[in-house]
C-alpha cells in the first residue's frame, strides 16, 4: 500500500481514493473487525494521510532547484488550491472517513468493556451471599466524590485498563497529522480534521455520554424489536434517499408501519411503549424520518407521487407515535418546527403529528415563536377543510393539557393571526345560524370537521376569563344559538362537544359579569333546565351501556373521537368479538357512546361545576322543580360514576369527575352520606384509584427489571464521569496552585471536566511560543471551522447533528483557551485593584485579541440564527469570554462590525429572546397563579373541614359549603408539590450529569443500544417486581425507570403529598431515569393535622418560587453580554445598542432591557436573584456616562423598582452575599443615574434626569438600608469579609444620599431629617469619617462626587507638614502642578508604606516611629542628668589628680552599671529608629548613570541641552526620595553610632543625643533650618575668610614673626607658616590681633613699626571682625528672615486662598458655609490626593462617569478638571452677579432712553421759541403802522404726533 502522494499523479491519487472508499466499506461492514487487522492497516493508512510525507513529483531530490521546489512544496505548496492537490485531498478525504470508523470500532470496543464491568459489578451487589463488589458503591445515586478514595483510585484504574486494550493509536503521531491537515485550504479537509481530532480527545465522555443513554436489553420483547430493528434498518436507510418504486414503497411502508406498532402497546394504540421509543431513537430514527421527509416533491403534480406521499403520511405517523409524551423527543421536533412546517405533501399527518408536540409539553408551548404560531394559521388558511388538523395542532399550543390550563400569550398570538386571516379561516362561520345548524345535523363531511374543529379552537382561546377574546366570540354565536344546539337532540353529542365549551368560556366562566355577558337570566331559563332534563336521559343510557360493555367504554375513553366523525377505529371493536358492537347497529350505537363519553367529559362536566358554583340560585318558591332536577342529576351522576369510575383511565377525567360532583352533590339535597362514600371513594384523587389500564400495568410488571437495569446503568455511567472528572477545582484540573472553583457546574458557562479536555485544548496552544502571537496560531482553525459551518446550510439530519456536536466542541475550546487564564486570578481580583495581577490580564489580553485578529467574535455570531439552544448558549458564553475584562479592541472590532455591515441580525435575535423569556415569564406567572388559587383554596377548605369533623359539629348545610371546591382542588394541590428529597438530590448531583442527559437528546453517529441477552430473558433473574428481594443492593428493587403517572406535561416534576407518618421518599423526575419507585397514599382529610397543613402551605410557597422563573433563553447570558460590550463606558456602542441610524429597523435593547426588569424585580428568589443582579449590572454599563440612556432607563420607571426592592427586604430563599450583591448593582445603577449635574443647556432641552431620579426615589427606604449595613458591619459575629462587604455598600449608599442631598431641593435628604435616632446619628457619623468629597469640572460644568478612604493614616503627617512649607505656590495654575507631582510621589510612598505595613514587624517599627524618638530623647535627659549628679573627677594618685585620665570617678560604685544598662537601652532605641528611618523612607542608592552623569559634569562643562536634560531629569525625580548618601542618612547612622560609642565610653557620647531635639521639634528645625539652607553661601565666605586669614598670616610671619616668638608660652606659635596660620585663626577669631599683640611688644620699635602694625591691626579688625562675622550674621539673619516671610506668605494663602480654586477667603465668607468649611470639605487638597490613590485602585473598567473622565485627562497630564477659580458654593454668587449686570443694564438703558427724551423736549421747547420769536419779528417787518390784524396767514407751531415722538419706557 501506498505511504504517500505524489503531487503530479492525479490519477493515481484518484484511484487510491476509490481504494480507500473500498476499505471504508470493507470497515463498514465489518470485513476489517479483528483488532490485528486494524493495526495492520492502520500503520499505512497514517502515513498516506500524513501529508508530510507526500511530495510534488516521483524524481528523487537533485540539486539546489529542486531542493527549494521540495522546501516549497513542504512548507506552502501542498496546503494551496490546485487540480494536483485537489486529488490528494479528496483521497485524504476519504482516508479520514476510514479513521473514523477505526475511532467508532475503538469506542464499541470501550463500551462493551464498560458494560461488562457494570454486569459483573452489578450481579455481585445482587448476590447476598457474595461480598460486596468496592465499586459498588457506583451503583448508588448519593455517591459522593472523594468520600472513599479507595474506590476512585481503583475506578480510575479500571478505566485506564479499559481504554488501554483498545488504544489502537498508541505509538502513531495522529494529533500533529490532523493538526498538519488543518492546514489545508480546504473546507472539508478543515471540517474532518477539526472532527476527528475533537473526537479522538472526547472518547471519556462520548464513552460516558453513551452509556447513559444506552439500554441494557434483557427481556425478550426488547431483544426481539432489536433484532428485527436491526434489520429494517439498513433497507430504511438504503431507500430513504433514493427514488423508490412501487414495490420500494410497499417495502418502505411496512417497515414504517411496524415501527409505529413498536411504539405503542398491543392492542393499546393510544399507550405509548416508553421502552419501545427509547430504543428507535438511539438508533437515530429521527434522522431517517428527516431524510425521506426532506425529499422535494412537486404539489402540482402530487398524483405522481402517490406512493412518496404514503411513505410522508407514514413518515409523520411514526413521528407521532414516538413522540407520544416522549419530552426529549418532543423537544428535538419542536427545534426542527421550521423545517417541518415546510415539507408538503402530507399536512394533515404533519399536523397530527406536530400536535403531539405540544400536547403535555408546556416548554414547547411556551417557547413556540409568533411567526410560528403565524405559519400554522396560513397553513390553515392554505388548507381549509382539507386539514383541519392544524386546527387541532393550534388548540394544542394554546392549552396545556396536563395542567388543564391555558396560555394567554398562545390565546392572543393565535387570535391575532385568526383575525388576519379570517376572511380565508372564518368563511364556515360566517354562514348563517341556520346553514351552520343544517351543517351539523347533515352528513359527516370535511365542512362539518372544519366546523367543529374552528369551534373548538375559539373555546380553547377564550378559556381562561379573556376579555378581549370573549368579546370577539360572542360576535360569532350568541346565546340563544348556542342554547339551541345543545337542546337539539337531532345533533349528535360529539358535535355539540365544542359549542358546549365554546358557551361555558364564552359566556359563563368569564371575566366579564354575568349582566355583561348576557348570561343574567340563565340560573333560570328554562331551556337550561331543559338541557338538565336533557342529561338525566344521556346519563341513564350511557350508564347502561357502561355497565353492560365496560371493556369497550374503557377503550372509547382512551381515545378522543374525531371532532365530526361519529364513531371510533376498528382497534376497538377487535376487543368486541363476540359482541353487538361487530354488527351494523351495535357499531352506531358504539360511535355515539363514544362521542357522549367525551362529551361528558370535556363539556358537560366542566358546565355542571362551573354552572352549579357560580350560577346556580336555589329558589323554592318561585322555581320548586329545580330541587327535583338537580337532585335528578346528581343521583344519575352518582350512578354514572359508580358505573364508569373503575375503568377510567386518564387523570384529567378523573379530575374533572371530581371537581364537577363535588359542585353537584353539594347544591343537591342529597343525603350527606353520599358524599361522605364519593369522598371516601375518590378523595384521594388517582391515588385512590388504580386508573392504569391493563396493557400498562402488565408492560410495567414485564419491564420493570429491565428499566430498574437501565437505571442503575446510568446510575454507573453517571458516577464513573464524577471519578474522572475529579474536583472541580483550578489546582485538579489546571494543575494551578488555586484552591478556587473551576467552572459553574450549575450556571450557563460550564466547561467539561478531566484531563481529557485539558488536552484538546493543549492540542491549540503552542506553549514554545509562550509570549508572541503564534501561540494561538493553531486556534485559528477552530475559528475557521466555525465560519464554513455558518456557511453550510444544506446538510442531512445526521450532518447537521454531527456538525452540531462539532461546533459545540470548537466554541468550547476557544472559550476554555481564553478562560484558563481567567480562572487563574483570584475571586476577588477585581475588588483589590487589577494592576496587582496585570501579568495575569495581559496574557487574557493576548488571548482575546488574537482570537479577535481571526474575528473569532463575528465569526460566532453567525451561529447565533441556528436553533439549537445549547448553540446559542456557547456562542453567548464565548462572546461573554471575549470581552471579559471590557477587551476595548473586541469592543472596538463589534463597534465596526455593527456600523459596517448595517447588522441587524444581532439585535433581532436578543430582543427576540428578550421578548420571549418575558412573555414565557408572564405566562409562567398566570399558570403558577391559577395553579395555586386552587391550592391555596384547598387549604382554606381543608381547614375548616377538618376542624368541623374533629368537633363533630357538622351539618348538612356545612359539607354542602366545605366540600362544594374541595374534589377539585385537593387533587390539584397534591399534584403540584414537589419532592423535598427530589430538591435535595437535584442540588447534589453535579452539572455535568445533566449535561450528559442534556446530550442525551441529541443524535450520534451510531446507535448506542446494547443488547445483552447474557444478562438473561427475564426480569426475574434480575429479582424484578415488586418484592423486597435482600440483595446486598437493598435498594435495588426500589428503583423504577417508568415514567410516573404524575408526570406533568411542562416538564416540573411534581410528587405525592405523604402521610405524617410517611418514611418513603417519593421522587418522580421524568426527565432522569435514576428515580426510586414512588407508592401510592391515599389522602383524606382527616390525616391532615395542624402541622400537616402548615407544611402544606410552606411547600406550596416553595414551589411557586421554583416553578416561576427558568431561564430558557440563557437570559442572563445574553444581558452580561451586553454589559460587557459596552464596559468601560463605550461610548460607542452604548448609542448604537440604544439606536441604529443604519440600520432599516432600530431596536433599543436599553429599552428593552429595562422592560424586562419589570417582570422580574417584584418577585426575587434564588431562582431569580442571579437575573435581577444581572439586569441591574447591564443597566449600570448603559447609562454610565450617557446620559440619553440615562434618559431612557429613567423613563421606564426604574425607580419604582428600585424603591420597591429596597423596601420589600425579602428574598426568598437567597444568600447574603448574593442579596448583597444585587444591592451593590443598585447602588451603582442610582449613582450612575445622580452622579452628574445636568448644564442648563441640557436642562432646557430635556428633563434633569438627576434631579427626577433623586425626586422619585425613597429616601427613607435607601436611609433605612444604609443604617442597617452599619449595624452589620458592626456586628462582630460575621467575619471581616461579610463585615467590609457591608461596610462597603454603605458607603456606597451614604454617598447616594449625600448626592441627593446636592440635587433635592425639598430638603428631604437632609441629615436633620433624616437622623431620628441614636442609632442613626452613630451610623451617619461612621460614614461622614469615611468619607470625602471634591470638586471637578466636566465640559465646563462643575461636577461634585464622593468616595470612600478606607484609611486615612496612610498619608503621613510629616509628608503633609512638608508638602506645606516646600510646595510651589507662586501661581494657581504651578500651585496645581506642583500639586499632581507631589501627588505621584506621595501616592508611590503610599503604596511603599502599605507593603511595609503588611509585614506585622515592619508595622511595629513604622508606628512606633514617633515612640522611639520620645523615648530616646528622655533617655538621654535621663543620662545625662545621672552623668551631673554621680560623675566627679578622678581619685588622687600620691597626692595628685589625674589629669589625662578620661574615665570619671563616681559617687556610688553602682553608677557604671546603672549608665551600662541606660546604655544599652538606648542602643536598642537608636537601633530601632534606625530600623524605622530606613522601613519608612526607603533610602535609595545612586544608580551607575547618575554617578557617571555627577562625574561627568565634574570633568567638563554642561551644554544648553544637557542643562536643560538635566533640568528634566531634576524634574522627574522625587519629591519625597531620601537618597542613602543624604546628610540625613548619615545622621541617623552616626547617631546610632554614637549610642554604641556612647556605652563603650563611659556615656560621653550620649549628649550628643540630647541635640536631637531639634529633629523633633519645628521650631527648633526651622532655626537650624537658617542656618543650613544657605549653607553653600556659608561655606564660600568661610572660604574667602580663610584665604584672608592666609594673607594676613603671611604679613605677620612676614614682619611679626617676633611678637609670636615672645608668646610661646601662652600658645602662640609661628615657627612655620602652618604654626603662624593656626596662631592668627584661633587668636584672631576669638580676642583679635591687637590683644594677644600688646601683651608681647618688643619695646625697640619705632613709630614706623607701630604705625605699620597699625595698620595691620585695623584690617584685620575692619576685614575679618566687623565685615567677615557680619557677613555671616546677616547671611543668618536674612535666611531666618526669608524663612520667617516665606511661613507667613504661606500661613496667609493657606487661610485666605483656596489652594484648589484659588477664590480668597472673603467670596466664601459671604456665599455659602465659610472658607474652613470650604476648605475641609468641599476643595480639601487631601481629598483630590486620596481620589487619585482611589482612582489607582480601581480598576479603569470599574470607574463611574466622572472617575474615568478624570483618570482620562490623568493619563494625558491634563489638569483642567481642577475648578480653578471656580466652586458649586459660589454658583448662586455668578448668578447674582450676572443677574445684577442685567438689572445695571436695564436701568442705564433706561436713563439713557430717558435723557434723549428729555433732550428732545428741550430741543423742542427752543425750536418753538424761536418759532414765537420770528413771529414777532415777521408781524413788525410786515406792519410798520402797528395793526392788530395782519394779512399774513398766523402759523401753527408744528406739533409731533405721537408716532413721531420717541418712545420712553413709560410709554409701554
Amino acid at each position: 500500500m501506498h505511504k504517500d502522494m505524489t503531487g503530479s499523479q492525479i490519477g493515481e491519487n484518484m484511484l487510491i481514493e476509490q481504494v480507500l472508499r473500498l476499505v471504508h466499506y470493507l470497515v463498514k461492514f465489518g470485513y476489517y473487525g479483528h483488532m490485528d487487522d486494524i493495526k495492520k492497516l492502520l500503520g499505512p493508512l497514517l502515513s498516506l494521510l500524513d501529508g508530510r510525507n507526500d511530495k510534488p513529483y516521483l524524481h528523487d531530490k537533485g540539486g539546489a532547484d529542486v531542493q527549494s521546489v521540495w522546501d516549497y512544496f513542504q512548507k506552502t505548496g501542498r496546503y494551496l488550491e490546485s487540480p494536483e492537490n485537489k486529488a490528494i485531498v479528496d483521497a485524504k478525504c476519504q482516508a479520514m472517513h476510514v479513521l473514523d470508523l477505526f475511532l467508532n470500532y475503538r469506542f464499541n470496543t470501550r463500551l462493551t468493556q464498560f458494560i461488562s464491568e457494570f454486569k459483573a459489578i452489578h450481579q455481585q451487589a445482587q448476590m447476598p451471599n457474595i461480598a460486596f463488589p468496592e465499586l459498588g458503591a457506583l451503583l448508588n445515586e448519593n455517591f459522593e466524590l472523594g468520600q472513599n478514595t479507595s474506590v476512585d483510585r481503583l475506578s480510575l484504574k479500571r478505566l485506564k485498563e479499559i481504554f488501554e486494550d483498545s488504544e489502537y493509536f498508541k505509538g502513531f503521531p495522529l494529533t500533529q497529522i490532523l493538526l498538519d491537515l488543518s492546514e489545508y485550504q480546504y473546507d472539508q479537509m478543515i471540517k474532518e480534521s477539526m472532527y476527528l481530532i475533537t473526537r479522538f480527545y472526547s472518547a471519556h465522555k462520548n464513552l460516558f455520554d453513551r452509556a447513559v443513554r444506552a439500554q441494557v436489553l434483557v427481556t425478550e420483547r426488547s431483544c426481539e424489536v432489536l433484532e428485527e430493528l436491526k434489520h429494517m434498518l439498513p433497507t430504511l436507510r438504503r431507500y430513504a434517499m433514493a427514488k423508490m418504486s412501487k414495490d420500494q414503497i410497499q417495502i418502505m411502508t411496512g417497515i414504517l408501519d411496524r415501527l409505529t406498532e413498536f411504539c405503542s402497546l398491543p392492542n393499546e394504540p393510544e399507550e405509548e411503549h416508553p421502552m419501545n421509543q427509547i430504543i428507535l431513537y438511539n438508533h437515530l430514527i429521527l434522522a431517517d424520518l428527516f431524510d425521506i421527509l426532506s425529499q422535494e416533491i412537486d404539489v402540482s403534480l402530487l398524483d405522481q407521487y402517490g406512493g412518496l406521499k404514503i411513505v410522508f403520511q407514514k413518515c409523520f405517523k411514526l413521528m407521532k407515535a414516538i413522540a407520544k409524551r416522549n419530552p426529549a423527543v418532543q423537544e428535538r421536533l419542536f427545534n426542527r418546527l421550521d423545517k417541518i412546517l415546510t415539507i408538503e405533501g402530507a399536512e394533515p399527518e404533519m399536523a397530527e403529528a406536530l400536535t403531539e408536540v405540544f400536547t403535555g409539553n408546556k416548554n414547547t408551548c411556551m417557547k413556540i415563536l409568533p411567526y410560528q404560531v403565524q405559519k400554522v394559521m396560513s397553513l390553515v388558511a392554505q388548507h381549509t377543510k382539507k386539514a383541519p388538523q392544524f386546527l387541532d395542532l393550534l388548540n394544542a399550543v394554546v392549552k396545556v393539557e396536563e395542567l388543564d390550563l391555558p396560555l394567554k400569550r398562545n390565546q392572543g398570538y393565535v387570535m391575532k393571526y385568526f383575525m388576519q386571516c379570517r376572511s380565508d379561516v372564518a368563511y364556515i362561520i360566517d354562514q348563517g345560524s341556520e346553514q351552520r345548524r343544517d351543517l351539523l345535523k347533515g352528513a359527516n363531511n370535511e365542512d362539518l370537521q372544519y366546523l367543529i374543529s374552528l369551534v373548538d379552537l375559539l373555546a380553547t382561546c377564550a378559556e381562561g376569563e379573556n376579555r378581549f377574546i370573549e368579546s370577539i366570540c360572542q360576535t360569532i354565536f350568541s346565546v340563544d344559538e348556542l342554547l339551541d344546539i345543545i337542546n337539539d337532540k337531532q345533533i349528535d353529542n360529539n358535535l355539540k362537544r365544542p359549542y358546549l365549551r365554546f358557551f361555558l368560556w364564552v359566556y359563563l366562566n368569564t371575566a366579564s359579569g354575568m349582566i355583561e355577558s348576557g348570561s343574567a337570566d340563565l340560573p333560570h331559563d328554562t331551556r337550561v333546565w331543559d338541557y338538565m332534563k336533557s342529561l338525566n336521559e344521556e346519563l341513564v343510557k350511557l350508564t347502561l351501556f357502561v355497565n353492560k360493555e365496560t371493556k369497550v367504554a374503557m377503550q372509547l375513553l382512551k381515545k378522543s373521537p374525531s371532532k365530526s366523525e361519529v364513531g371510533i377505529a376498528d382497534s376497538v371493536n377487535g376487543s368486541t368479538s363476540d359482541n353487538a358492537a361487530t354488527s351494523s347497529s351495535g357499531q352506531t350505537e358504539v360511535r355515539r357512546h363514544h362521542g357522549s363519553l367525551h362529551y361528558m367529559f370535556d363539556a358537560v362536566m366542566p358546565f355542571l361545576q362551573v354552572f352549579f358554583r357560580s350560577y346556580y340560585q336555589p329558589d323554592r318558591e318561585n322555581y320548586p322543580k329545580e330541587y327535583d332536577y338537580v337532585d335528578n342529576l346528581a343521583k344519575n351522576l352518582v350512578t354514572f360514576v359508580e358505573a364508569l369510575g373503575p375503568v377510567i383511565s386518564n387523570e384529567t377525567h378523573l379530575n374533572t369527575m371530581i371537581a364537577c360532583m363535588n359542585s353537584v352533590l353539594s347544591s343537591s339535597t342529597l343525603p350527606v352520606k353520599v358524599m361522605e362514600e364519593f369522598l371516601e371513594k375518590y378523595g384521594g384523587g388517582t391515588k385512590s384509584t388504580d386508573i392504569r389500564s391493563e396493557a400498562r400495568k402488565k408492560y410495567e410488571e414485564y419491564y420493570q427489571a429491565e428499566e430498574e437495569l437501565n437505571v442503575q446503568l446510568n446510575v454507573f455511567a453517571v458516577n464513573y464521569s464524577y471519578i474522572y472528572g475529579g474536583l472541580n477545582t483550578v489546582e485538579n484540573q489546571l494543575h494551578y496552585p488555586l484552591d478556587k472553583e473551576y467552572t459553574n457546574l450549575d450556571g450557563d458557562q460550564i466547561l467539561p471536566l478531566g484531563e481529557e479536555f485539558q488536552q484538546l485544548i493543549d492540542c491549540f496552544i503552542d506553549r514554545s511560543q509562550a509570549g508572541t502571537p503564534n501561540m494561538y496560531k493553531r486556534a485559528g482553525k477552530l475559528i475557521q471551522q466555525l465560519s464554513i459551518s455558518a456557511s453550510n446550510i444544506h446538510m442531512t439530519e445526521r450532518e447537521r447533528l454531527e456538525q452540531e456536536a462539532l461546533d459545540l466542541k470548537c466554541l468550547q475550546v476557544l472559550r476554555a483557551i481564553i478562560y484558563n487564564e481567567i480562572v487563574k486570578l483570584p475571586d476577588n481580583w477585581d475588588d483589590h485593584g487589577a494592576r496587582l495581577h496585570k501579568k495575569r490580564l495581559l496574557s487574557i489580553q493576548d488571548a482575546q485579541n488574537f482570537l479577535n485578529q481571526h474575528s473569532a467574535m463575528l465569526k460566532a455570531m453567525s451561529l447565533l440564527s441556528k436553533p439549537g439552544d445549547d448553540i446559542i448558549r456557547e456562542v453567548l458564553a464565548f462572546m461573554a469570554t471575549m470581552l471579559f475584562a471590557g477587551n476595548p479592541k473586541v469592543q472596538q472590532s463589534i463597534s465596526e462590525y455593527f456600523m459596517g455591515t448595517r447588522e441587524e441580525m444581532f439585535f433581532f435575535a436578543v430582543k427576540n429572546r428578550m421578548h420571549l423569556s418575558a412573555i414565557a415569564t408572564k405566562e409562567k406567572r398566570a399558570l403558577m397563579a391559577q395553579h395555586h388559587a386552587k391550592m391555596e383554596m384547598f387549604l382554606e377548605q381543608a381547614k375548616a373541614l377538618k376542624k368541623a369533623m374533629k368537633d363533630g359539629r357538622m351539618v348538612k348545610a356545612e359539607i354542602m359549603a366545605a366540600n362544594k371546591k374541595l374534589g377539585s382542588t385537593l387533587m390539584a394541590s397534591r399534584l403540584s408539590l414537589k419532592s423535598s428529597s427530589s430538591k435535595q438530590k437535584s442540588l447534589k448531583k453535579r452539572t455535568s450529569a445533566n449535561a450528559l442527559k442534556r446530550n442525551a437528546a441529541g443524535g450520534s453517529r451510531l446507535g448506542s443500544t446494547t443488547s445483552l441477552s447474557q444478562f438473561g430473558s427475564q426480569a426475574s433473574r434480575l429479582g424484578g417486581g415488586g418484592g423486597g428481594g435482600g440483595g446486598a443492593m437493598g435498594s435495588t428493587q426500589q428503583l423504577l425507570a417508568v415514567r410516573s403517572y404524575t408526570e406533568n406535561a411542562n416538564g416540573v416534576e411534581l410528587f405525592k403529598v405523604k402521610k405524617k407518618d410517611d418514611k418513603i421518599p417519593l421522587i418522580s423526575n421524568n426527565n432522569n431515569k435514576i428515580q426510586p419507585a414512588s407508592t401510592d397514599i391515599e389522602i383524606k382529610v382527616e390525616d391532615f393535622d395542624d402541622q400537616d397543613l402548615a407544611e402544606l402551605a410552606e411547600n406550596i410557597s416553595d414551589d411557586k418560587d421554583e416553578m416561576e422563573y427558568k431561564d430558557d433563553g440563557y437570559i442572563e447570558l445574553v444581558l452580561q453580554v451586553l454589559g460587557l460590550m459596552c464596559d468601560g463606558q463605550n461610548l460607542d456602542l452604548q448609542d448604537y445598542l440604544r439606536e441604529q441610524p443604519d440600520n432599516i429597523k432600530s431596536v433599543n435593547l436599553v429599552a428593552e432591557t429595562a422592560r424586562f426588569l419589570s417582570l422580574v424585580y417584584s418577585n426575587i428568589n434564588k431562582s431569580t436573584i442571579g437575573l435581577v443582579s444581572q439586569l441591574f449590572s447591564t443597566l449600570v454599563e448603559f447609562i454610565s456616562g450617557n446620559l440619553q440612556n440615562q434618559a431612557v432607563v429613567y423613563d421606564s420607571k426604574v425607580c419604582d423598582y428600585v424603591n420597591y426592592i429596597l423596601r420589600d427586604g425579602h428574598f426568598l430563599g437567597c444568600t447574603e452575599e448574593q442579596v448583597l450583591d444585587l444591592k451593590e448593582m443598585i447602588a451603582d445603577l442610582i449613582q450612575g443615574l445622580i452622579e452628574e449635574n445636568c448644564s442648563k443647556d441640557a436642562a432646557k432641552r430635556s428633563i434633569d434626569v438627576a434631579r427626577e431620579v433623586v425626586e422619585a426615589l425613597d429616601v427613607d427606604g435607601i436611609h433605612h438600608f444604609t443604617v442597617t449595613c452599619f449595624n452589620k458591619s458592626q456586628n462582630r459575629n460575621l467575619d471581616e469579609d461579610e463585615q467590609e462587604m457591608y461596610t462597603k455598600i454603605g458607603f456606597r449608599f451614604y454617598h447616594i444620599l449625600q448626592r441627593m442631598a446636592d440635587l433635592d431641593e425639598e430638603n428631604r435628604c437632609n441629615k436633620k431629617v433624616l437622623i431620628k435616632t441614636e442609632n442613626d446619628q452613630a451610623s451617619w457619623n461612621f460614614y461622614e469619617q469615611g468619607t470625602l468629597s471634591l470638586e471637578i469640572v466636566k465640559d465646563n460644568e462643575l461636577q461634585k462626587l464622593y468616595f470612600w478612604v478606607k484609611n486615612k493614616t496612610v498619608l503621613r503627617e510629616e509628608i503633609k507638614e512638608k508638602f506645606k512649607y516646600e510646595a510651589d505656590r507662586s501661581s494657581p495654575s504651578n500651585k496645581l502642578r506642583d500639586f499632581m507631582s507631589w501627588s505621584r510621589d506621595i501616592m508611590q510612598d503610599i503604596k511603599y508604606q502599605r507593603r511595609i505595613l503588611a509585614n506585622p514587624v515592619a508595622r511595629f517599627f513604622v508606628h512606633y516611629w514617633w515612640h522611639f524618638n520620645m523615648a530616646i530623647l528622655w533617655l538621654s535627659l535621663l543620662i545625662a542628668t545621672v552623668i551631673m549628679v554621680t560623675w566627679e573627677r578622678p581619685a588622687q594618685v600620691n597626692g595628685t589628680h589625674v589629669h589625662d585620665r578620661t574615665e570619671p570617678a563616681y559617687t556610688n560604685p553602682n553608677i557604671p552599671y546603672v549608665t551600662y544598662g541606660l546604655g544599652g537601652l538606648h542602643n536598642v532605641l537608636s537601633l530601632c529608629i534606625l530600623i524605622s528611618y530606613f522601613l519608612s523612607n526607603h533610602p535609595t542608592f545612586p544608580t551607575p548613570s547618575s554617578i557617571a552623569s555627577w562625574f561627568r559634569g565634574l570633568i567638563r562643562t554642561k551644554s544648553h541641552s544637557e542643562k536643560k536634560e538635566k533640568e528634566d531629569d531634576d524634574d522627574h525625580q522625587s519629591n519625597l526620595e531620601v537618597h542613602f548618601f543624604s546628610f540625613k542618612t548619615f545622621y541617623y547612622i552616626v547617631f546610632f553610632a554614637l549610642s554604641i560609642m556612647g556605652t563603650i565610653f563611659y556615656g560621653y557620647f550620649f549628649a550628643f543625643h540630647l541635640l536631637h531635639l531639634i529633629e523633633n521639634n519645628q521650631l527648633l528645625s526651622r532655626v537650624s533650618l537658617a542656618i543650613t539652607r544657605n549653607g553653600r553661601s556659608l561655606l564660600w565666605v568661610a572660604l574667602l575668610g580663610l584665604v584672608v586669614f592666609y594673607i594676613f598670616t603671611l604679613f605677620g610671619f612676614a614682619f611679626y614673626r617676633e611678637v609670636f616668638n615672645e608668646g610661646v608660652a601662652k600658645g602662640y606659635y609661628c615657627r612655620t607658616v602652618y604654626e603662624c596660620y593656626v596662631t592668627i585663626l584661633h587668636r584672631g577669631l576669638i580676642v583679635g590681633t591687637y590683644e594677644f599683640f600688646e601683651e608681647h611688644v618688643p619695646e625697640d620699635k619705632d613709630f614706623a613699626w607701630h604705625a605699620g602694625k597699625m595698620v595691620y591691626d585695623v584690617t584685620f579688625f575692619i576685614i575679618i571682625t566687623t565685615i567677615g562675622l557680619n557677613i555671616i550674621f546677616g547671611i543668618i539673619v536674612d535666611t531666618f528672615s526669608e524663612l520667617r516671610d516665606s511661613k507667613w506668605q504661606i500661613e496667609k494663602d493657606m487661610t485666605t486662598t483656596c489652594f484648589i480654586c484659588s477664590r480668597n477667603s472673603y467670596d466664601f465668607e459671604h456665599h455659602g458655609r465659610g472658607f474652613e468649611h470650604h476648605v475641609k470639605h468641599e476643595h480639601n487638597q487631601w481629598a483630590y490626593l486620596f481620589f487619585f490613590i482611589h482612582l489607582n485602585e480601581t480598576r479603569s473598567n470599574n470607574y463611574n462617569a466622572l472617575e474615568l473622565f478624570v483618570a482620562r485627562l490623568l493619563k494625558m497630564d491634563n489638569y483642567d478638571f481642577f475648578p480653578l477659580n471656580r466652586a458649586l458654593s459660589l454658583e448662586n454668587e455668578d448668578d447674582d452677579k450676572e443677574q445684577m449686570l442685567d438689572t445695571l443694564m436695564t436701568q442705564v438703558s433706561y436713563l439713557v432712553n430717558r435723557m434723549k427724551l428729555d433732550e428732545t423736549i428741550k430741543q423742542r421747547e427752543e425750536d418753538k421759541k424761536h418759532q414765537e420769536e420770528w413771529k414777532v419779528k415777521n408781524q413788525v417787518a410786515f406792519d410798520p403802522y402797528g395793526s392788530s390784524k395782519s394779512k399774513t396767514t398766523k402759523v401753527k407751531p408744528r406739533v409731533t404726533s405721537p408716532k413721531q415722538r420717541p418712545q420712553t419706557p413709560h410709554d409701554d
